[in-house]
């Protein structure tokens, strides 16, 4: 049996304004996973979606950002200790940036071929 071979990497489409710096360096080998995906053919309405989970992204970096500074609890009105209000907000981002992976196959177990990193620090192409 043979491996299934990625197709050849195109250059990716440039990212969307307002990404963060991260969501920037994020962009180009999302974009080629995606080419590779599709055969070289990558539906705006893809493109569209991975900007908007990295823009999830990014906001997901914003609340961990909050409740590393804060603390996951807060004081209640009544001085009872509660649990942070963006902690519920930082689980709904964390779900809804894996299924959007999910959704346009940019895991794993969707790929129609993974890869390995060899000791010698080499990817190889496995079916």
């Amino acid at each position: 049996m043979t491996a299934r071979r990625p197709p050849k990497r195109q250059d990716a489409p440039p990212p969307p304004e307002g990404l963060s710096e991260a969501g920037e360096a994020l962009w180009p080998g999302l974009a080629a996973d995606l080419q590779q995906l599709r055969g070289g053919n990558v539906p705006e309405v893809d493109l569209l979606l991975l900007g908007m989970l990295l823009r999830q992204l990014d906001r997901l970096d914003e609340v961990r950002a909050v409740l590393a500074a804060e603390g996951p609890t807060v004081t209640g009105s009544k001085g009872q200790v509660r649990p942070h209000p963006l902690l519920a907000a930082e689980g709904q981002l964390a779900r809804d940036v894996a299924g959007a992976f999910e959704r346009l196959s940019l895991t794993p177990r969707r790929r129609p071929w993974r890869s390995e990193a060899t000791a010698e620090g080499r990817l190889v192409m496995l079916p």
